[in-house]
């Protein structure tokens, strides 16, 4: 499912216009990835929980910033 997919399940089930659901969509999508750039941890209960990690820089090669998801035990369920 990509971006506007979502937007069109969103704009369904939240009984929005699809503009206004992607405005919705690219804020949420912006605020998580402000917090991980700030180094803050972006939990989601019944979802999972995204990480900024920094991996060490190896022979050749620089340190870099990774993102980290988890995926909460309600999600991990309802996939099963």
């Amino acid at each position: 499912m990509n971006n506007t997919e979502m937007a069109a399940v969103f704009a369904e089930q939240c009984d929005l216009s699809e503009t206004k659901s992607k405005v919705a969509l690219n804020s949420l999508l912006e605020s998580i990835t402000g917090a991980l750039k700030s180094g803050e941890t972006v939990a989601l209960d019944g979802f999972g929980t995204f990480e900024k990690r920094q991996r060490e820089a190896q022979t050749g090669t620089k340190a870099s910033a990774t993102v980290a998801f988890t995926a909460d035990k309600a999600l991990t369920d309802g996939v099963n």
